[in-house]
């Protein structure tokens, strides 16, 4: 064994004294081009690395594990130094040593190992891992035949030897006992806790298996059994092709409580929840809803919701072909209605004012990733029909969506573990659990009061969530074009969970749901329900139920920010529902980045339109109604004015005939005073009687 790892690791070991400069100097210079890092440790500085020194592939850690091998070589025969090295080396299967290496791979000691058995164990031993044959069969292959090459031509096998060893093939394996380890569900989350310790904690898989770390994850175990007991408590007779998955995360911290990956690892190592696509159906109506709140539209906005509806040369209809007159954005989202969402739609990605593909702007907001299936191109982000769920998102996306939602705002990284601790004790990692303000407050409010209705909602499209659970719940369904894949999602302000069916052919590809069982057609109000309220039932078993009318315990109040009436000032340019042929766009600058806190746009009308800058028409007809009063009051001051003119004229007139009859004969002075009365009554008549017709033609006015 001690000749194979020379051969394959160090082949320069028995002249070197400790260091290889040569190396060393090989893999500065590539380095420094910018190659792939290149290593020149012997197998002395790894025997320092695994033994002495804190495992470390930066340049001052090499320097220290330089001098400490040049002077562990200086004092250690070589065999000695190999045989430390072959005992303290890790070899995968969890085995530390040849010894146990050769028990977990061949189960025999280690004495009696044959050449082609060294060559394997030697061939996989940078990366034992990745490369153990019952994992990458055919790496392990390319490895031993090299490692049983360069023996022969560093003279430790005879052709004799390495004739028998081709011949014969691969050695035969014990099966690997690591492997039991992720057998059944577990293993899903065993897989995942690898791959976020390799992302986020930056930490080797040899590190994980040969560090001695204390790892702590997020999964409770209670829910996790519960979610397992939910998903298999589905009735007897489904489709073998029927896939299921379910999510459940803590809205506070992002950390997942419970994950439901398929049955068992060692069977599909593909995560239901993490690898796997399935259609969002209607469970993406929300985003749409969400940009129409923070950009001027209120709960009472609406539109018609009559069914079949065409939008520009596409038909379209409800669920069940369900027609109202009119829907507001909260009937529309309790009913799960598509036409008056195509619409409101239409108006969020017609506005000139807004972002293109708001909507889908909104989903990477909330917890989509940039690289959804079905959200990637500019024309996917910016087709009308995309609220209706033609994108495919992981369930665990949908959740950490929705898990934003419950946090009335706050997005959290959805993540497996806590932290990570060194041997000694220390902190080698934690997770992030701060999160940060995606959404206003009041405009989450809004959303989680109209999700609320899907199961209070007197037409909620899944009631009976309400009737069997204690709490609050605000949730919503989705179901894809041809019953391809079934989702339902759903929060209190504790837990977040997606539950998703979907069905694949032979070839991978999807497939309309089989209905079986209690329900002729399977939607996200049927068999993912179900699963909802199994699991959420467990899950709140000793959680007190927040009361969602308080803050900050759980959801503020409703607040109707807007009422506008139908506005027929909306003018609007057409999209396509179809991606339009490439053509040339004036360019227009990019749109501004909205500060959280800011004032309220100009409130749209009922229908979505939002007024122009002109005076809105309330105050244009006050204006008019001001300036009319006006000229009236003039009117009759003009014509009373005249009246009272008339009536002193007459009044003078008859004075004066007064004293000129003083001076006539009796007869004389008894005629002139009764014509001055007559003549003084008759311009009191005519004056009244201007005076009447002017008020009656005010009146009119």
């Amino acid at each position: 064994m001690g000749n194979a790892v020379v051969a394959s690791e160090d082949r320069s070991f028995y002249s070197n004294k400790g260091v290889d400069p040569k190396g060393i100097a090989r893999a500065l210079i590539n380095n420094l081009r910018g190659g792939d890092t290149q290593g020149a440790s012997t197998l002395t500085q790894q025997y320092v690395k695994n033994y002495y020194v804190d495992t470390t592939s930066s340049y001052s850690g090499k320097f220290k594990q330089a001098i400490m091998a040049i002077k562990i070589d200086r004092e250690k025969p070589k065999k000695e130094i190999l045989g430390d090295y072959l005992n303290t080396v890790y070899y995968g299967r969890g085995a530390y040593g040849i010894e146990a290496a050769s028990q977990a791979f061949f189960g025999h000691p280690a004495k009696d190992m044959s050449p082609s058995e060294a060559a394997l164990l030697a061939g996989i031993l940078p990366s034992p891992s990745a490369w153990d044959p019952a994992e990458n069969p055919d790496k392990a292959k390319e490895r031993w035949g090299r490692v049983l090459q360069f023996m022969l031509d560093d003279g430790y096998i005879t052709q004799a030897q390495y004739n028998e060893a081709k011949q014969t093939g691969m050695p035969h394996l014990e099966e690997s006992q690591t492997k039991q380890v992720y057998a059944g569900t577990n293993g899903y989350l065993l897989q995942m806790v690898r791959s976020e310790l390799e992302n986020k904690a930056k930490i080797s898989p040899e590190q994980i298996d040969t560090g001695g770390f204390k790892i702590v994850t997020t999964i409770n175990q209670k829910d996790q059994e519960a979610a397992v007991n939910a998903v298999r408590s589905l009735p007897p007779g489904a489709s073998p092709n029927l896939r299921k998955a379910l999510v459940s995360i803590d809205p506070k911290t992002g950390g997942l409580l419970a994950l439901y990956g398929g049955d068992d690892y060692l069977t599909s190592q593909v995560n239901t929840s993490t690898d796997a696509i399935a259609q969002a159906g209607s469970t993406f109506k929300p985003f749409a809803l969400v940009a129409a709140l923070e950009n001027g539209w209120s709960l009472n906005s609406g539109y018609p919701a009559t069914s079949p509806m065409t939008i520009e040369g596409h038909q379209f209809q409800n669920f069940k072909n369900v027609s109202l007159k009119w829907a507001s954005l909260t009937q529309a989202t309790e009913q799960s209605l598509n036409t008056p969402y195509l619409q409101l739609n239409q108006e969020l990605m017609n506005a000139e004012d807004l972002e293109e593909g708001i909507t889908a702007k909104v989903a990477n907001r909330a917890g989509y990733p940039e690289n959804t299936q079905g959200l990637k191109t500019p024309e996917q982000r910016t087709l009308v029909q995309n609220v209706l769920g033609s994108a495919s998102p992981h369930t665990i996306d949908i959740a950490t969506a929705y898990s934003t939602f419950a946090s009335q705002g706050i997005r959290h990284d959805t993540h497996i573990v806590a932290s990570l601790k060194n041997p000694d004790g220390t902190d080698r990692y934690t997770a992030d659990t701060k999160g940060h303000r995606e959404f206003d407050e009041d405009v989450m409010a809004d959303t989680t009061y109209a999700l609320q209705q899907v199961v209070s909602g007197p037409n909620g499209s899944a009631d009976k969530v309400a009737a069997q659970m204690d709490r609050p719940v605000a949730a919503k369904t989705g179901s894809s074009s041809d019953n391809k894949s079934a989702q339902f999602v759903g929060f209190t302000p504790q837990v977040v969970t997606a539950v998703t069916l979907y069905q694949t052919g032979t070839d991978g590809s999807e497939e309309s749901i089989e209905p079986w069982g209690d329900y002729d057609e399977i939607t996200g109000s049927t068999y993912p329900a179900d699963i909802f309220i199994n699991y959420m039932n467990v899950a709140h078993e000793g959680l007190e139920v927040e009361d969602s009318r308080r803050r900050p315990s759980c959801w503020p109040p409703v607040v109707e920010r807007f009422r506008r009436p139908p506005s027929p000032l909306a003018s609007r340019r057409r999209r396509r529902l179809r991606p339009p042929p490439l053509r040339p766009r004036r360019l227009r600058p990019p749109p501004r980045s909205r500060p959280l806190s800011r004032r309220r746009r100009a409130p749209r009308s009922l229908m979505g339109s939002r007024p122009s800058n002109r005076t809105p028409r309330r105050s244009l007809v006050k204006t008019r109604a001001v300036k009319v009063a006006i000229k009236v009051a003039a009117t009759m001051v003009a014509t009373r004015a005249a009246a009272t003119a008339e009536i002193t004229a007459a009044a003078t007139m008859v004075a004066t005939r007064a004293v000129a009859a003083t001076a006539a004969t009796p007869a004389t002075k008894a005629a002139a005073t009764m014509a001055a009365t007559v003549e003084t009554t008759a311009a009191v008549i005519t004056a009244g009687t201007r005076a009447a017709s002017s008020s009656a033609s005010l009146s009119a006015d």
